[in-house]
């Protein structure tokens, strides 16, 4: 009896470690986040003044050969905006690439930002009051790690203030999702389990040599 128990409850084992090993959970992701399919695939583009390109601003991309490239003009303290809604777990940490460029001067400052909606977070802002007139930021790095899982949105605007004579314009580019999580994957802890199956095989010839 002790015999066929211990060899169903090492089967269980087992088959629960495969389970460990073989079993994923769909990470996270943003959709053609560095806009490598040419356009605006898995994102909403508002109010149109927007394209995919390979250079604009005198800026390259970040990451691949297309980033994304939004101009103000819809009309005074109207954004241009282009958004994307996505899931996301505790730890997830979103980055991305973005610049503003100034085609305005003070009095008129124009701006451009990047945020997750859920929260209002900012991750990136400029105007140009901070780059001057007709200055610009070079590519800026933002990231932002979620303290809880849940659906979030982040975007991107631009706008013209006072007027829409001159427009300004911003760049977005290589936005992605990576996990900081430490807790093991299941084939972390599957490959865990069964270094210390030997032990326990052993365990269980111990056990019946006794027991016979």
């Amino acid at each position: 009896m002790h015999k066929c128990i211990g060899f169903s409850s090492m089967v269980a084992l087992v088959g629960l470690i495969g389970m460990l090993g073989t079993t994923t959970s769909a990470k996270a992701q943003v959709v053609n986040g560095s806009f490598e399919t040419g356009d605006f695939t898995g994102w909403t583009l508002n109010n149109g003044l927007g394209a995919v390109v390979t250079t604009a601003d005198s800026k390259n991309p970040t990451d691949g050969v297309f980033f994304a490239h939004l101009d103000a003009g819809n009309g005074a303290y109207v954004y241009t905006t282009l958004s994307q809604t996505f899931n996301a777990t505790a730890g997830d940490i979103i980055s991305g690439d973005a610049y503003f460029q100034a085609n305005d001067y003070i009095p008129y400052n124009d701006d451009a930002y990047v945020q997750i909606l859920q929260g209002n977070v900012v991750l990136f802002s400029s105007d140009v009051a901070a780059v001057g007139d007709f200055g610009n930021t070079p590519w800026t790095a933002f990231s932002y790690q979620f303290a809880a899982g849940g659906s979030y949105t982040i975007e991107a605007g631009v706008r013209n203030v006072l007027d829409n004579g001159l427009s300004s314009s911003m760049g977005l580019d290589n936005v992605r999702i990576s996990s900081s999580s430490v807790t093991p994957e299941g084939s972390s802890l599957a490959m865990f389990a069964l270094g210390g199956l030997p032990l326990a095989v052993g365990f269980g010839r111990k056990f019946r040599r006794k027991t016979s």
